[in-house]
């Protein structure tokens, strides 16, 4: 089966086309993946077209729209394709056998309009019917199909794995390394999302893990490699994002086009952002002359999200003549941002200019869809047409979490093994039964409809690496007396992890979840791993800049607004008490929950004191017992109106004892106003003392 990947074009289009359709009509024919217009070689040139064949190797087409005897002056043309590919293609080590290519090139000029050829020009095609005929060599070396893709693709020197000096073949690091380096090929999912660009908008959804902002940072060094004069932004809300997106771009670019980006052109910005350290929002209040609100000011305001009432009102300002200002805005994480951002960002997109929204299709468990990207933007038909650029892109596969975390975050997050009374009961849904299969669940048994037992479990094609590692290992839970025999036990597990299990500093995140001061928490943690194991510790955004996250030589503990968007061979989850307790945040603190199992490329440790832990190792175990599927009775709707009265905006305090419950858990950060409806949000802004 052959799939066909869209990338930029805005020449030869009638040729092109009639390529594209021959192929598309002929896809059970052949096989492989069919590139127009990628890839991109030598200084910023694109491919016209470029197949890649498990059973030809690659065939590149030159397309030509010329008339007469015109095609003999394309021979020039096609000895460059033919050079530049090859020299790319001999660097990578696996494609050679010591002088010897193990793959094969062959370039023909598509052209149609010169019906008449001489009998000599076997590298001229004008009639698409006779490309069988001129295949008539085939593939010696198939196996290396997937190496010569990953090549052809620019991601394998992005997403190769970091060099680590393994001297036990079964340790951890080993393992690592091993999961690391295969990870070298795209997906058809992951190819369309960096190669096709819909116009106006598009949408990319996908898990954790299934490498989002890869795909975004690929995307942009992609189109500013194809148009270097256009303004494009890449834009998300944690910060610390900002150093990664900066340096895969810089990667990207220098594979594309052999060339250093322009970082004038294509930017990279936190979505607020400050005088100090601009951020979208606070350039497009700069270059649209609109009074700029930082945070504090922003809540003088509103006692709803901040970030939504600033993006309200710079779009209440815009008059609509201003200077349009981007020519693309690529945005990240899109599920912790507002539909007044998304607007924003078209509003001020040039004409013909293009907003890619990136976002984790069940991240915000709360709506199901985190994002209502329909009902920002109601006047956009997102449904996908044959032959033209994805506008809906979902990407099924989850590369960085093994199946036994996404089960386990998603059973958390959802509470499918939770016990409420004595029996089974959920804390939130969502009620579109259809995102189950498009997120890579499939049904073992019963039916996707109210009021039915249901199986759900992960396809082998959405978890790959299943099957490589020691499932007994991956997750595990810890219930503790107090949060001194807390800290000795993670902290002599990390020791493990860097002196026998091969593991480096920067493999080991440790994400605090106790509603205490954080720096107060994590400093048992951090006195052990100095005193008594000579470790280096940070806090990241609080010992560190802001942008700083990893480093190489010590250990990192992150807050999980600041560990989202970040991952880590193993993830530490400590101070779990109050996440599972039920304070009147329920939905909020298992969402939190389910971020910080996600931010794991492998290993889990979840750790806490007190009895309220027991629940939560309880609910793992189930988790455990099923296999690692999700068994649960699907809720009808009038469940899902119970759950979510019951569930969200602390309805399940007492009404007499709602205000003065919540009061408290404002003023220390347990809660935040946004979890509160909006009529409990006027109560509480009625009340002087707040």
């Amino acid at each position: 089966m052959l799939e066909i990947v869209r990338g930029s074009f805005d020449r030869n289009e009638i040729v092109k086309g009639m390529l594209d359709k021959y192929f598309s009509n002929n896809a059970e024919k052949y096989e492989g993946i069919l590139y127009l217009g990628y890839p991109i070689i030598g200084e910023g040139v694109s491919v016209d077209a470029l197949w890649v064949s498990p059973t030809h190797s690659i065939v590149v087409f030159d397309l030509y729209e010329g008339i007469g005897s015109d095609y003999k002056s394309r021979e020039e043309k096609r000895d460059f394709l033919y050079n530049e590919i090859n020299s790319s293609l001999m660097t990578h080590k696996e494609l050679m056998s010591r002088r010897e290519k193990l793959y094969e090139i062959s370039v023909y000029t598509f052209a149609p309009s010169c019906n008449s050829i001489a009998d000599d020009a076997d590298e001229v095609i004008v009639d698409l019917k006779s490309l069988d005929s001129k295949l008539n060599k085939s593939w010696k070396n198939p196996d290396r199909y997937n190496i010569l893709l990953s090549a052809i693709q620019v991601a394998t020197k992005i997403r190769e794995g970091s060099v680590r000096d393994i001297k036990n073949p079964k340790s951890k690091g080993a393992l690592l390394k091993e999961v690391e380096n295969s990870i070298a090929t795209l997906d058809v999912s992951q190819n369309k999302a960096v190669i096709e660009t819909s116009p106006e908008i598009q949408r990319i959804r996908g898990l954790a893990g299934s490498g989002k902002t890869i795909i975004l940072a690929l995307k942009a060094a992609y189109l500013h490699s194809q148009n270097p004069d256009s303004i494009i932004v890449v834009t998300f809300n944690t910060r610390s994002l900002k150093h990664m997106f900066l340096s895969y771009i810089n990667r990207f670019v220098w594979e594309y086009a052999k060339r250093e980006p322009d970082f004038s052109k294509v930017r990279v910005l936190n979505a607020w952002g400050g005088l100090q350290d601009p951020g979208l929002y606070s350039e497009i209040c700069d270059n649209c002359n609109i009074p700029y609100m930082n945070l504090k000011q922003a809540k003088a305001y509103t006692l709803g999200d901040p970030f939504e009432y600033v993006c309200k009102d710079a779009l209440n300002r815009i008059t609509g003549k201003e200077k349009p200002l981007y020519d693309i805005i690529l945005i990240d994480e899109a599920q912790d941002l507002s539909g007044a951002f998304f607007k924003l960002c078209k509003k001020v997109l040039k004409d013909n200019g293009r907003l890619v929204i990136a976002y984790d299709e069940l991240q915000n468990l709360t709506t199901g869809s985190p994002v209502n990207i329909k009902e920002t933007f109601e006047d956009v038909d997102f449904k996908n047409k044959p032959n033209e650029p994805k506008k809906d892109i979902i990407l099924p596969v989850c590369y960085r979490n093994p199946r036994e975390v996404i089960v386990t975050a998603h059973a958390i997050g959802f509470g499918i093994y939770r016990e409420s009374g004595g029996k089974r009961e959920l804390v939130q849904f969502f009620d579109n039964p259809d995102l189950w299969g498009d997120v890579g669940y499939e049904v073992l048994s019963g039916r996707l409809e109210g009021g039915e037992e249901v199986i759900l479990s992960r396809t082998k094609e959405s978890s790959p690496f299943y099957g490589k590692y020691d499932q007994e290992d991956i997750i595990d839970c810890h219930r503790f007396s107090d949060a001194d025999e807390e800290a000795e036990w993670v902290c002599s597990q990390i020791h493990q992890n860097i002196q026998n299990d091969e593991l480096r500093m920067r493999d080991i995140l440790v994400i605090i979840m106790a509603t205490e001061q954080q720096e107060q928490y994590a400093g048992i943690f951090r006195e052990i791993l100095h005193t008594k194991y000579h470790f280096n510790s940070h806090i990241a955004g609080v010992t560190t800049s802001a942008d700083s996250f990893f480093q190489d030589d010590s250990i990192t503990f992150s807050g999980i607004f600041r560990a989202k968007g970040n991952e880590a061979a193993i993830v530490y989850i400590i101070g779990v008490q109050n996440c599972i307790a039920n304070n009147g945040a329920i939905r909020k603190q298992r969402n939190r929950l389910f971020t910080a199992i996600t931010r794991s490329k492998m290993w889990v440790r979840i750790t806490g004191v007190g009895d309220s832990v027991m629940e939560l190792e309880n609910e793992i175990q189930k988790i455990k017992d099923n296999n690692y599927s999700l068994n649960f009775r699907y809720p009808t709707e009038e469940e899902l109106n119970r759950i979510d009265k019951i569930y969200s905006d602390y309805a399940d305090l007492p009404e007499n004892k709602k205000i003065r419950e919540i009061l408290p858990l404002l003023k220390n950060g347990t809660i935040d106003l946004m979890d509160l409806s909006d009529d409990m949000r006027r109560r509480v802004a009625g009340i002087g003392e707040f």
